[in-house]
């Protein structure tokens, strides 16, 4: 991802982590939050990707389509695990805002 996609990419991520862990964000906020952040992310990148190659997302394949909401349906299936690790680290349960954010980072690279 370019530096400010990926950016922005982290950015969303860390910001839903934190709503959760404040108890902003129940958990289909922080669900919403992060599916929104997935989906902007990695089409960005997938976009990206295709610009260096002279391609537009017009140009994307039904195949290729297809294997990117895979990869996103994937990654989507660990959110609840990390809102789980959240919720038990939350700061009404007297947990860490920076174990939760060690996590987000792991998203995020």
């Amino acid at each position: 991802m370019e530096v400010k996609s990926a950016t922005t990419f982290a950015k969303g991520i860390r910001d839903a982590v934190r709503g959760m862990w404040l108890g902003v964000f129940d958990y289909l906020a922080f669900v919403n939050a992060m599916t929104s952040a997935i989906w902007r992310g990695y089409e960005s990148a997938w976009a990206e990707g295709a610009a260096q190659c002279g391609m537009s997302p017009a140009d994307r394949t039904t195949a290729e389509q297809r294997r990117l909401e895979q990869i996103v349906n994937q990654d989507l299936g660990y959110v609840p695990g990390l809102a789980d690790f959240i919720t038990q680290n939350s700061k009404a349960n007297e947990g860490k805002l920076g174990k939760s954010l060690a996590r987000a980072e792991m998203w995020a690279n």
